[in-house]
């Protein structure tokens, strides 16, 4: 099992990313009662505020450019992911995350608007819960074990305890029909330690999700989402045990 030569690794979570990890479990402990503690509120807020700022601030991440394949044979992430929990780690030549709570694994590379990503996945769990966001910023996550946003398409396998399979637009509470595509059939539920095949298609504003070969779902945007803050590939996940393996994305052509 190889990796692309064009790039190298070391782990995240030591280095330069762990401060968003932290400004996290800070923030949730922040003093919020009573109205004399405001001004000592705001300055708390300000000063890590501006701590964060030069901290969390990065290169820019390179484009694609003619693809980008990750088989996970290696001991540490690497340079290459953003891990905004630093839970994520290599078992085996997989890839695997539990309990990450909507805090994604980043792909450190810009996207072109029409792409195809293909990948190995399978859970341990039967919540199946199987999860990947695409076209989203490099860089959001949850701030707690609550609700999160995305900023890219959400593709979710067995989502809500194994109960339906969706590719949503942000919200995955969203309207239907608008903001997400869903089936609950028995061929949308993750079958405990089968490894599914995935491909993913965005050509212009259709995108095209088959699981196995076959088509799985397909979902219309008259507004795709593309640009600097929606142009990146992301692992996420609830709390299942979830693996993933043979990441391979490439343009469109």
């Amino acid at each position: 099992m190889s990796i692309s030569k064009t790039h190298s690794y070391s782990n995240p979570i030591e280095g330069k990313y762990l401060e968003d990890v932290l400004l996290q479990e800070i923030l949730g402990k922040v003093y919020w009662g009573g109205k004399s503690r405001c001004w000592v509120r705001l300055f708390i807020i300000s000063f890590l505020f501006f701590l964060w700022m030069p901290l969390g601030c990065r290169p820019k991440d390179p484009m694609l450019g003619e693809g980008f394949e990750d088989r996970f044979d290696r001991k540490a992430l690497g340079e290459k992911y953003y891990d905004t929990i630093g839970r994520y780690r290599i078992v085996d030549g997989r890839l695997n995350i539990e309990k990450a709570y909507n805090h994604p694994l980043w792909l450190r590379v810009r996207l072109p608007h029409d792409v195809v990503v293909e990948l190995e996945v399978m859970s341990r769990t039967s919540d199946g819960d199987i999860k990947v966001e695409l076209f989203g910023d490099g860089r959001s996550h949850a701030w707690s074990r609550g609700s999160y946003k995305a900023t890219g398409y959400v593709f979710c396998m067995g989502a809500w305890k194994n109960s339906k399979s969706f590719i949503a637009r942000k919200d995955e509470h969203g309207k239907k029909g608008r903001d997400i595509v869903s089936r609950s059939d028995v061929e949308a539920r993750v079958r405990v330690d089968r490894t599914y095949h995935w491909k993913i298609v965005r050509k212009e504003k259709e995108i095209i999700w088959y699981v196995d070969g076959e088509l799985f779902l397909s979902f219309v945007d008259p507004a795709p989402l593309y640009g600097p803050k929606n142009d990146h590939f992301g692992f996420n996940n609830w709390q299942s045990d979830v693996y993933f393996d043979n990441l391979k994305i490439r343009p469109l052509k």
